[in-house]
This record gives structure tokens, sequence and C-alpha cells, in this order.
């Protein structure tokens, strides 16, 4: 569409006036925003109408960046916060392994520049590979003694998943069973019901780490046995993604504590217990 002189000049002459420059070959100078980023000139294409916008300090690109970048970050750690995952491990990632001999493995979706990625060595490269393989409906389960990064590793996972695919996973919960155990013990002192209300948030969430599996050595009580076969046998036929640490490093330990049945349900969801060994980090 050809436009008619009188508004053709017109035009020109409000370009004129407000400082658009119509010659492609100088455009502005550009100046720097309030933070000292460079704000460039745009071009903005428009048939015969085209022109140079100024540069703007108030619509600094470099600026917004920052600014989406900074309120993705606090969205997802209050989203961490919220799962109940401790702030000592809302740091990890299992976005790339960095050590060279292991390889370098990109995550779609994973944004590994404010998450440190944990380190993979000869202890844990099994571990490592068990997460990267990790399928929606599979459960995890890694055992060992103290400080060899069990909890790291499962907490990553679940952080990386929530990350990629938040809506999957609705409502997930990060829990340790004496955490689980005492939130039940208190809802239930005002009333049964609401005792078996807190134990169903965790057996029905989307995604569900329970950390230190028998860490105390005391005998389950009649209703925490009852609850974990209900909790672990109802996860188990809903295929609901549920990932296990323990210091208890056979199957038959398991079973003694938990029973075979639940033992059982366990083992057809992880097939494989993953014992990490080496030196406790936390003293390195």
């Amino acid at each position: 569409m050809k436009h008619p002189d009188w508004l053709m000049d017109k035009l020109r002459s409000e370009f004129a006036r407000s400082g658009l420059n119509k010659d492609i070959g100088n455009p502005p100078p550009s100046i720097r925003c309030a933070l000292g980023h460079t704000v460039a000139a745009r071009w903005m294409l428009n048939g015969e109408l085209s022109h140079w916008r100024p540069p703007n300090p108030e619509k600094c690109g470099e600026c917004e960046s920052q600014e989406q970048k900074a309120h993705y970050i606090d969205t997802l750690i209050d989203r961490f916060r919220k799962v109940g995952i401790p702030e000592e491990h809302q740091e990890w990632s299992l976005g790339w392994a960095p050590a060279k001999e292991y390889g370098k493995v990109v995550h779609a979706g994973i944004r590994t520049d404010f998450r440190d990625v944990v380190m993979v060595d000869k202890h844990n490269q099994h571990a490592y590979k068990s997460c990267l393989g990790h399928q929606r409906h599979n459960w995890v389960l890694f055992s060992g003694p103290v400080g060899t990064g069990k909890t790291t590793f499962v907490t990553a996972l679940m952080m990386d998943m929530i990350e990629r695919d938040p809506r999957r996973y609705s409502k997930p919960v990060w829990t340790t069973e004496s955490a689980l155990f005492r939130n039940c013990d208190i809802a239930g002192a005002k009333d049964y019901a609401e005792r078996i209300k807190m134990l169903d948030k965790h057996i029905r969430s989307g995604l569900l780490v329970i950390d230190d599996l028998g860490a105390s050595r005391r005998p389950l009580t009649d209703w925490q046995g009852g609850a974990m076969r209900d909790l672990f046998d109802d996860r188990h036929s809903r295929k609901l993604p549920t990932l296990l640490t323990t210091n208890i490093s056979r199957w038959e330990d398991l079973a003694k504590r938990y029973g075979e049945h639940v033992v059982s349900r366990i083992h057809s969801r992880c097939k494989t217990m993953n014992v990490l060994g080496g030196p406790d980090r936390r003293m390195g």
C-alpha cells in the first residue's frame, strides 16, 4: 500500500523533529543505562517509514534479561523451599559432569549457571549414571555410609526433575523418615484423621524423596510399620516416582526392618541398590 504524499511529508517532518534518523548509515549514538550497560539504537523496519529508534536507557535489553533471570531463580528457589528441600542442598544439580574423564552431558531445561553441579568420581560414577538414565516411573535407592553423597544425589535429581517439568510432578515432597513420623505424630495429637491426612500427603505426592530410611535403629511401632507399608504399596501401584536414601546396605536388612512386602515393592521399582563409598565428603 502506497501512502499519500502529504502523509509521508508529515511523518518525515515528525521524524526530523523527534530526532529519528531516516539514514540507515547514521544511527544515533549508543548510550549507557544506569547500570552501565550499552544501549544501542534500533532499526525499525516498516517499509518507506523505516527509521532508527533512539536508544532508551530505561529499556536496556541486558537489564531486562538479568531481571528475568533473577525472577526465574527466585521462583525456583521458593518452589524448592516449599517442597521442604533443606537450604544446604538447594545449590546442586546433575546438569553435567565437569570431570573430563566422564565427559560433559547437558540436560535440556536445566540452568546450571546458578546451581553447582555435583562432583563425579570413581566412588559415585555409577550413581551419576543411574540418575542420568532415570525414567519417570522408576524409583532410585542410594545407600552407603554417612557423607558419601546419597542425599546430594537424590536431592539434585529431584530439583532437576522439578525444574524440567514442574507441572508433571505435582505437590512434590522432600522429607526424612524421622520427619515423616514426627509430622504424623504432631498432626495425630489433634485428631487421628489429621494423622491420616498427613500420611496421605506423602502417599499421593507427585514426586517424593525420603531421606535416611532406617536412620533410627529403634524398631518401628505397629502404626509406623503399617504406614510405610501403605505408602510404598500405594506409590508402587500408582507408579509415582520415589527417591530414597538409607545407611542400610543390604536388602535383607531392609526386609528385617520394613518387611518382605515393602522391600519387594522397593526392589520392583528400583531394580538395584546404588551403594556409594569413598571418604566422608563433609570432612574434605
